[in-house]
Protein backbone atom coordinates (compact mmCIF):
# COMPACT_ATOMS: atom_id res chain seq x y z
CA UNK A 1 0.00 0.00 0.00
CA UNK A 2 2.93 2.56 0.57
CA UNK A 3 4.72 1.52 -2.56
CA UNK A 4 1.60 3.16 -4.78
CA UNK A 5 2.25 6.58 -2.80
CA UNK A 6 6.17 6.13 -2.41
CA UNK A 7 8.60 5.02 -4.48
CA UNK A 8 11.33 2.86 -3.37
CA UNK A 9 12.74 -0.36 -2.83
CA UNK A 10 13.39 -0.60 0.70
CA UNK A 11 10.46 0.61 2.87
CA UNK A 12 10.12 -0.44 6.89
CA UNK A 13 7.04 -0.39 8.72
CA UNK A 14 7.51 0.07 12.70
CA UNK A 15 4.25 -0.73 14.74
CA UNK A 16 4.41 2.06 17.34
CA UNK A 17 1.02 1.45 19.03
CA UNK A 18 -1.05 -1.87 19.38
CA UNK A 19 -4.88 -1.22 18.56
CA UNK A 20 -6.92 -0.97 21.57
CA UNK A 21 -10.40 -2.29 21.95
CA UNK A 22 -13.13 -3.21 24.55
CA UNK A 23 -14.05 -6.82 26.17
CA UNK A 24 -16.81 -7.20 28.00
CA UNK A 25 -16.39 -8.93 31.65
CA UNK A 26 -19.33 -10.40 33.70
CA UNK A 27 -20.10 -12.98 36.62
CA UNK A 28 -17.71 -13.57 39.28
CA UNK A 29 -15.15 -11.22 38.89
CA UNK A 30 -13.71 -8.47 40.83
CA UNK A 31 -14.49 -5.73 38.49
CA UNK A 32 -17.55 -6.55 36.05
CA UNK A 33 -17.79 -4.03 33.41
CA UNK A 34 -16.31 -2.71 29.89
CA UNK A 35 -11.97 -3.86 30.06
CA UNK A 36 -9.97 -1.60 26.92
CA UNK A 37 -7.58 -4.56 25.60
CA UNK A 38 -5.43 -5.26 22.42
CA UNK A 39 -5.83 -8.18 20.37
CA UNK A 40 -2.38 -9.47 22.13
CA UNK A 41 -4.05 -10.15 25.47
CA UNK A 42 -5.56 -14.01 26.77
CA UNK A 43 -8.43 -14.24 28.59
CA UNK A 44 -6.43 -14.63 31.55
CA UNK A 45 -4.64 -11.17 30.68
CA UNK A 46 -8.15 -10.10 30.38
CA UNK A 47 -9.22 -11.14 34.00
CA UNK A 48 -6.47 -9.42 35.81
CA UNK A 49 -7.16 -5.93 34.06
CA UNK A 50 -10.59 -6.35 35.81
CA UNK A 51 -9.21 -7.08 39.03
CA UNK A 52 -8.88 -11.44 39.52
CA UNK A 53 -11.57 -13.52 39.83
CA UNK A 54 -13.45 -14.37 43.08
CA UNK A 55 -12.86 -16.96 45.43
CA UNK A 56 -15.86 -18.73 44.19
CA UNK A 57 -15.52 -18.51 40.39
CA UNK A 58 -14.81 -21.25 38.06
CA UNK A 59 -12.00 -21.44 36.16
CA UNK A 60 -12.37 -24.19 34.06
CA UNK A 61 -16.27 -23.14 32.79
CA UNK A 62 -15.51 -19.58 31.23
CA UNK A 63 -17.27 -18.48 27.75
CA UNK A 64 -16.57 -15.96 25.76
CA UNK A 65 -19.52 -14.93 23.63
CA UNK A 66 -18.37 -13.71 20.52
CA UNK A 67 -20.34 -12.25 17.47
CA UNK A 68 -20.40 -14.60 14.50
CA UNK A 69 -19.69 -17.85 16.73
CA UNK A 70 -22.82 -20.27 16.63
CA UNK A 71 -21.55 -21.69 20.08
CA UNK A 72 -19.67 -19.90 22.97
CA UNK A 73 -16.10 -20.74 23.11
CA UNK A 74 -14.79 -22.39 25.86
CA UNK A 75 -12.18 -21.12 28.66
CA UNK A 76 -9.94 -23.17 30.90
CA UNK A 77 -7.16 -21.74 33.04
CA UNK A 78 -6.37 -24.86 34.95
CA UNK A 79 -5.41 -26.36 31.67
CA UNK A 80 -4.16 -23.57 30.45
CA UNK A 81 -2.18 -22.86 33.49
CA UNK A 82 -1.22 -26.61 33.91
CA UNK A 83 -0.85 -28.03 30.82
CA UNK A 84 -0.15 -25.02 29.03
CA UNK A 85 -2.76 -25.73 26.54
CA UNK A 86 -2.94 -22.56 24.75
CA UNK A 87 -5.82 -22.99 22.73
CA UNK A 88 -7.54 -23.10 26.70
CA UNK A 89 -6.73 -19.30 26.77
CA UNK A 90 -7.33 -17.53 23.35
CA UNK A 91 -7.23 -14.42 22.37
CA UNK A 92 -9.99 -12.15 22.53
CA UNK A 93 -11.19 -9.91 20.15
CA UNK A 94 -13.26 -6.30 19.74
CA UNK A 95 -16.64 -6.92 21.48
CA UNK A 96 -16.36 -10.43 23.07
CA UNK A 97 -18.16 -10.83 26.20
CA UNK A 98 -16.30 -13.09 28.66
CA UNK A 99 -18.35 -15.13 30.88
CA UNK A 100 -17.22 -16.28 34.64
CA UNK A 101 -19.69 -18.86 36.38
CA UNK A 102 -19.94 -19.57 40.02
CA UNK A 103 -17.89 -23.09 40.38
CA UNK A 104 -20.16 -25.91 41.21
CA UNK A 105 -18.77 -27.51 44.66
CA UNK A 106 -20.57 -31.20 43.50
CA UNK A 107 -19.00 -31.37 39.80
CA UNK A 108 -15.33 -32.61 41.09
CA UNK A 109 -12.27 -34.70 40.84
CA UNK A 110 -10.21 -35.28 43.72
CA UNK A 111 -6.34 -36.71 43.52
CA UNK A 112 -4.58 -37.83 46.76
CA UNK A 113 -1.18 -39.66 48.30
CA UNK A 114 2.40 -39.75 46.15
CA UNK A 115 1.52 -36.65 43.58
CA UNK A 116 2.99 -33.24 43.91
CA UNK A 117 0.25 -31.50 44.58
CA UNK A 118 -2.88 -33.47 45.77
CA UNK A 119 -5.81 -31.44 45.68
CA UNK A 120 -9.39 -31.04 44.22
CA UNK A 121 -10.87 -29.84 40.84
CA UNK A 122 -13.76 -29.27 39.16
CA UNK A 123 -14.59 -31.71 36.64
CA UNK A 124 -15.19 -30.57 32.94
CA UNK A 125 -16.11 -33.41 29.88
CA UNK A 126 -13.07 -35.16 28.74
CA UNK A 127 -11.27 -35.46 31.76
CA UNK A 128 -9.27 -38.51 32.33
CA UNK A 129 -7.03 -39.83 34.78
CA UNK A 130 -4.07 -38.27 33.07
CA UNK A 131 -5.96 -35.22 33.08
CA UNK A 132 -6.02 -35.24 36.80
CA UNK A 133 -2.24 -36.45 37.42
CA UNK A 134 -0.81 -33.77 35.58
CA UNK A 135 -2.93 -31.00 37.42
CA UNK A 136 -1.18 -32.29 40.37
CA UNK A 137 1.86 -32.14 38.81
CA UNK A 138 2.68 -35.82 38.23
CA UNK A 139 3.67 -38.74 40.55
CA UNK A 140 6.18 -38.80 43.02
CA UNK A 141 9.11 -41.38 42.96
CA UNK A 142 7.25 -42.91 45.90
CA UNK A 143 4.57 -43.83 44.03
CA UNK A 144 3.08 -47.35 42.97
CA UNK A 145 1.66 -47.02 40.25
CA UNK A 146 0.48 -50.63 39.38
CA UNK A 147 -2.57 -50.07 41.62
CA UNK A 148 -3.94 -46.40 41.36
CA UNK A 149 -7.39 -46.46 42.95
CA UNK A 150 -10.57 -44.84 41.70
CA UNK A 151 -13.33 -44.78 44.00
CA UNK A 152 -16.46 -43.78 41.87
CA UNK A 153 -19.84 -42.87 43.48
CA UNK A 154 -22.84 -44.26 41.94
CA UNK A 155 -25.90 -41.31 41.67
CA UNK A 156 -27.99 -40.39 44.28
CA UNK A 157 -26.11 -42.94 46.61
CA UNK A 158 -23.40 -42.36 49.64
CA UNK A 159 -21.95 -45.76 48.56
CA UNK A 160 -18.96 -45.86 46.08
CA UNK A 161 -17.27 -48.91 43.96
CA UNK A 162 -13.36 -48.94 43.57
CA UNK A 163 -10.94 -50.27 41.62
CA UNK A 164 -7.78 -50.17 40.20
CA UNK A 165 -5.30 -49.49 37.75
CA UNK A 166 -2.02 -50.01 36.52
CA UNK A 167 -0.32 -46.70 35.18
CA UNK A 168 3.63 -48.38 35.62
CA UNK A 169 4.33 -47.99 31.67
CA UNK A 170 3.68 -43.80 32.18
CA UNK A 171 6.45 -42.94 34.69
CA UNK A 172 8.44 -41.71 31.94
CA UNK A 173 5.92 -40.69 28.81
CA UNK A 174 3.25 -38.84 30.66
CA UNK A 175 3.86 -35.61 29.10
CA UNK A 176 5.10 -37.29 26.21
CA UNK A 177 3.00 -39.47 24.72
CA UNK A 178 -0.57 -38.14 23.15
CA UNK A 179 -1.94 -41.44 23.70
CA UNK A 180 -1.70 -43.64 26.80
CA UNK A 181 -2.75 -47.47 28.35
CA UNK A 182 -5.57 -47.23 30.82
CA UNK A 183 -5.75 -43.63 30.50
CA UNK A 184 -9.54 -44.41 31.72
CA UNK A 185 -12.13 -41.30 31.51
CA UNK A 186 -13.47 -39.95 34.86
CA UNK A 187 -16.92 -38.94 35.99
CA UNK A 188 -17.97 -36.11 38.46
CA UNK A 189 -16.81 -37.35 41.94
CA UNK A 190 -14.63 -39.21 41.07
CA UNK A 191 -11.67 -39.89 43.59
CA UNK A 192 -7.91 -41.11 42.66
CA UNK A 193 -5.53 -42.37 45.35
CA UNK A 194 -2.14 -43.17 44.50
CA UNK A 195 -0.54 -45.19 47.08
CA UNK A 196 2.91 -45.31 48.59
CA UNK A 197 5.69 -47.91 47.63
CA UNK A 198 5.81 -50.28 50.44
CA UNK A 199 9.63 -50.39 50.10
CA UNK A 200 9.91 -47.05 49.81
CA UNK A 201 12.02 -45.53 52.22
CA UNK A 202 11.88 -41.85 53.82
CA UNK A 203 15.57 -41.07 55.16
CA UNK A 204 14.57 -39.95 59.01
CA UNK A 205 16.37 -36.60 60.72
CA UNK A 206 17.03 -35.19 63.78
CA UNK A 207 17.15 -31.35 64.61
CA UNK A 208 20.14 -30.47 66.19
CA UNK A 209 20.64 -26.97 68.10
CA UNK A 210 22.68 -24.98 70.40
CA UNK A 211 26.29 -24.72 71.04
CA UNK A 212 27.58 -27.40 68.42
CA UNK A 213 30.06 -26.32 65.82
CA UNK A 214 27.32 -26.89 63.39
CA UNK A 215 23.74 -26.62 63.72
CA UNK A 216 20.82 -28.40 61.80
CA UNK A 217 19.36 -31.53 60.42
CA UNK A 218 21.49 -34.38 60.07
CA UNK A 219 20.23 -38.23 59.36
CA UNK A 220 19.67 -41.37 61.01
CA UNK A 221 22.26 -43.14 59.62
CA UNK A 222 21.56 -46.35 60.89
CA UNK A 223 18.77 -48.28 64.32
CA UNK A 224 21.71 -47.84 66.25
CA UNK A 225 22.58 -44.32 66.39
CA UNK A 226 23.23 -43.05 69.66
CA UNK A 227 23.35 -39.34 70.85
CA UNK A 228 26.85 -39.29 70.64
CA UNK A 229 26.95 -39.78 66.96
CA UNK A 230 24.70 -37.08 66.09
CA UNK A 231 27.11 -34.28 68.38
CA UNK A 232 29.92 -35.76 66.63
CA UNK A 233 28.05 -35.20 63.13
CA UNK A 234 27.23 -31.72 64.65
Amino acid sequence: EIKKTYSGDDIFIDLKEIRKFKVSVIGKIIKTGTIPTTAADRVSEVIDLAGGLEPDASWRKIKILREGCTDPIPVDLVRFFMLNDEKSNPFVRGGDKIIIPPKNEHLTIEISGEVAFPGEFEYVEGDSLSTLIKFAIGNLESAFLDSVEIARFELKSDFANSFYVDISSWAENIYSQPVLKNDIPLQPGDKVFVRKKTEWYNTKTVIVTGEVRYPGKYPILHKDMRLLDLITMA
